[in-house]
């Protein structure tokens, strides 16, 4: 499995829906409950073994279908349906009547079978990619579809930062795709460029008119290497070459860079970027560019597999309705305003692999309604509408004759449009009346079959800020249009036009015709004994259940000549008598419009920020300044880059930008981070407690000093008090305010021993601070006293002995101690104070006898 298999149907085809001739045929899909989650099961009804008990066999008659209707484009068809029953359930043929129309019969209450209603056939299998999170614990199968939304941060450019933060908007900050196309344009002459581009954009690329020369934008620049290049590193794209660009050097941070000055400009850059269109020469250009997009200081990015292109898209190609497609399906996407879209509602069934110790599948079902269009609807729309009412459209690209018609707003290119969409609706319509598009076995329309699809564009919504509501009412900035040509094997995209540590929020979509028919019953007519039979069991008379009037039969028994003889009449018999091998019958029409919708996939959507990569770890050597001024210091050294977790936090706000970073980085807490920070480091932060932390967010808002750290060392030196315990902990901050490797936490006593004072380091790691330390019952210290009782507590008593009696007689008269007032079993209190630091221990002592 290399992406997530998904399984659309729209929801005509349900157990739920009201479609009940397909409830009692089978067909229709369940949502079951399975030991892989819910997941979409299709029932096992067939024609010979309905889903209905009720129901013995359906028959279709479809050598006998015709054609319903020839004043559409797309031709409707008509095909007579029999079901027939020999159930011993129905207690006449009113019971079976009410069976077939619904209602109540006896005890017995029945929804009609067949019903007027239209319906729909949309059934479609699309591989969805994962997500890049979503990839990562699925490393040991073969994941070949991930789509992931991140970021480059390759080049701090203070300066031009500075500058795109004062611009009204982030249109105005250089556009890649406008650059690198530009770039493409290197032959130098400037009269050909014009003539290709509009007036506005060649006076905002070339900054008012001061850089004018497209060859150089991309172009190395070795001013800022210190060394002679060598040529390797000139002819080859390394990551010098990247770095080192007309682009960053002296354009983007020139003293010309600033947004557009005049005001027809501004508009131009603001108007037309809105919505933008690379159709297939556009891919192939940039296909053939090298990847000028790792010049950019920083990007947003997106990537992902396009679903391979077929016979439509090749379609567009070939005719050049590759324009006038694109701005067509904005028209009715993202504008809505004279071509709108409807919403169909599908049933969502993904299968895909769970991660974890054991690596298994996943099934779930949502119901989802997805945005679209009748695929004829609409290029009858691009038939009829050649003027082009939206200024908000560029292509990416020089002028062409297919890209100006089809932003052509006065008509004068009305042919070209019009001749490129009929070509486009010619196709569409010999597809619909080919052989692929006729039902031609039930097992079309009631088996589960799926449906052609095909995807022909994509499109990648960017909204300014966090995501709030749904796509149409937010700060939609931009919309990309891409063609899926045989070109774009993957989607590449990148996005200039961002300003550092600001919320970004893109959707991919993908647009994919879907096959299939739109169908309903008609003429239904109930069958009724007529009390006789011949050759075959039983004589049927067909009625309309509404009036009870005769009506002839619809179903030709001819080919089924083993079940039905539609001869029973004789010569004054009429074509509503037959006999048959079956008690009860119904015939109906189906009647079904082949047809394709254009439907809105949603493929991903992300919200980001541009952020950089943590700074290096510190060095640190605490010391004690070798003097009576009670200071102790810390020599700090920049350590070079290694790969990390990203840092531990101490508020709330850097919790948030760290779960930014891994967000947009698609990485977790215990990720080592492979980038090193970007921009310079700045700062060291020195924080400080004077009691013990229970945890680094116990040193918020107690930031002792910030020192500059421009160098690769630095050394601070503070007083501090004796005999008192300061807890400190260190972190470097870079240019952007990126907080990096938090340090150990150093406990520092600077102990006062009579007059001699000496500095006691102790370091803390953090994962010790929740620790809880086992209670010490004992200590062991210096034998400075001695505790000793008097000679009256310990000489022996002998008053009380008979010295003429045997030892062992009288050993039990012997007592301990003479003095009146005995201290045995009895407890005493000292108390000990230290001169020096003033500090008391408390000792309790007993004293027992041991032996005697």
């Amino acid at each position: 499995m290399s992406g997530k298999y998904t399984k659309l149907i729209n929801n005509d085809l349900l157990e739920s829906s009201n479609d009940n001739f397909r409830n009692s045929l089978g067909g229709f899909y369940q949502d079951v409950e399975t030991s892989k989650g819910d997941e979409l099961i299709l029932s096992s009804g067939t024609d010979t073994s309905p889903a209905n008990e009720d129901i013995e066999k359906v028959f279709f008659d479809l050598d006998n279908q015709v054609v319903a209707d020839y004043s559409n484009l797309t031709p409707s068809y008509t095909f007579p349906v029999r079901i027939a029953s020999n159930s011993t359930s129905f207690l006449d043929y009113d019971d079976w009547r009410t069976f077939v129309v619904g209602g109540v019969y006896a005890d017995k209450s029945y929804e009609p079978k067949v019903t007027s209603t239209d319906h729909e056939y949309r059934n479609f299998s699309y591989e969805l990619p994962y997500t890049k999170m979503e990839s990562l614990g699925l490393e040991t199968e073969p994941i070949s579809q991930v789509i992931q939304i991140s970021y480059d941060y390759t080049q701090h450019l203070s300066d031009y930062e500075s500058q795109i933060n004062n611009f009204e908007s982030d249109l105005l900050i250089p556009n890649y795709y406008i650059l690198s196309d530009y770039y493409m344009k290197n032959d130098g002459d400037m009269e050909e460029i014009q003539k290709a581009y509009p007036t506005q954009m060649l006076d905002w690329v070339t900054l008012n008119g001061n850089y004018t020369t497209p060859e150089f934008l991309f172009s190395f620049n070795e001013s800022k290497i210190p060394y002679d290049v060598p040529s390797y590193i000139k002819d080859n794209f390394t990551d010098t070459r990247k770095l080192n660009t007309n682009l960053t050097i002296n354009y983007l941070t020139s003293s010309t860079f600033s947004a557009p000055v005049s005001s027809s400009t501004t508009d131009w850059v603001l108007s037309k970027q809105q919505n933008i269109f690379l159709d297939d020469s556009a891919i192939q250009n940039l296909n053939a560019a090298e990847a000028l997009q790792d010049c950019l200081p920083y990007k947003m990015k997106i990537s992902f597999p396009t679903q391979t292109s077929a016979d439509f898209v090749s379609s567009y190609v070939e005719q050049g309705f590759d324009d006038k497609l694109l701005n067509s399906l904005n028209e009715a996407f993202v504008r809505e305003e004279e071509l709108q879209t409807g919403n169909i509602s599908m049933e969502l069934g993904q299968i895909y692999l769970s991660a974890g110790d054991i690596v298994s599948e996943v099934a779930e079902t949502t119901g989802t309604d997805f945005r679209q269009i009748d695929y004829i609807e609409f290029l009858t729309y691009c038939r009829d509408q050649y003027t082009n009412n939206n200024p908000n459209t560029m292509f990416i690209g020089e002028k062409n004759i297919n890209r100006i018609s089809a932003l052509d707003s006065t008509g004068i290119y009305r042919h070209n449009s019009t001749i490129k969409s009929l070509s486009a609706l010619t196709y569409a319509n010999e597809v619909l009346n080919s052989v692929d598009f006729t039902i031609t076995s039930y097992e079309d329309l009631f088996s589960g079959k799926e449906v052609f699809n095909e995807t022909i564009a994509y499109r990648i919504e960017k909204i300014a800020g966090p995501p709030a509501g749904d796509g149409r009412t937010q700060n939609v900035l931009q919309n990309y249009w891409y063609l899926n040509s045989s070109a774009l094997s993957d989607l590449e995209f990148f996005d200039s036009q961002v300003k550092y540590g600001t919320d970004y929020t893109y959707r991919v979509y993908a647009y994919v015709l879907v096959g299939g028919y739109k169908y309903n019953y008609s003429d239904l007519r109930v069958g009724r004994g007529l009390g006789c039979s011949g050759s075959y069991t039983y004589g049927v008379e067909f009625y309309d259940p509404t009036n009870n009037e005769t009506m002839d039969r619809l179903f030709d028994g001819t080919n089924f000549s083993t079940d039905f003889d539609d001869s029973t009449g004789g010569t004054y018999g009429t074509p509503a008598q037959i006999s048959s091998n079956y008690q009860y019958l119904a015939d109906f029409n189906i009647t079904y419009e082949p047809s394709i919708k254009l439907v809105e996939v949603p493929i991903y959507s992300k919200t980001l920020r541009i952020l950089d990569n943590p700074p290096n770890r510190l060095n640190i050597t605490p010391f004690q300044v070798t003097d009576d001024s009670q200071r102790i210091g810390f020599n700090f050294y920049y350590d070079s880059f290694n790969q990390f977790p990203y840092p531990s936090v101490i508020t709330e706000a850097e919790e948030q930008i760290k779960e930014a970073y891994l967000n947009g980085k698609d990485i977790t807490a215990d990720t080592k981070i492979t980038e090193k920070s970007v921009s310079r480091q700045a700062n060291i932060e020195i924080y400080r407690l004077s009691e013990r932390p229970s945890s680094l967010q116990d040193f918020n808002q107690n930031i002792r000093a910030s020192l500059s750290f421009s160098q690769t060392t630095e050394t601070y030196i503070e007083q501090i008090a004796t005999n008192q315990k300061y807890y400190y902990f260190f972190r470097v901050v870079n240019e952007q305010g990126t907080p990096g490797i938090t340090s150990e936490i150093y406990e520092v006593e600077l102990i006062n021993d009579g007059g001699y004072k000496f500095a006691l380091f102790n370091v803390i790691l953090d994962s010790e601070l929740e620790e809880q330390k086992p209670i010490t019952v004992n200590k062991s210290c210096k034998k400075i006293f001695q505790l000793k009782p008097n000679i009256s507590q310990i000489s022996l008593n002998t008053e009380n002995v008979d010295f003429s009696q045997s030892a062992a007689s009288q050993l039990s008269n012997v007592t301990i101690g003479s003095a009146e007032d005995l201290i045995w079993d009895k407890t005493f209190k000292i108390r000990l104070t230290s001169k020096k630091t003033s500090k008391k221990i408390d000792l309790n002592i007993t004293y027992k006898i041991s032996s005697e």
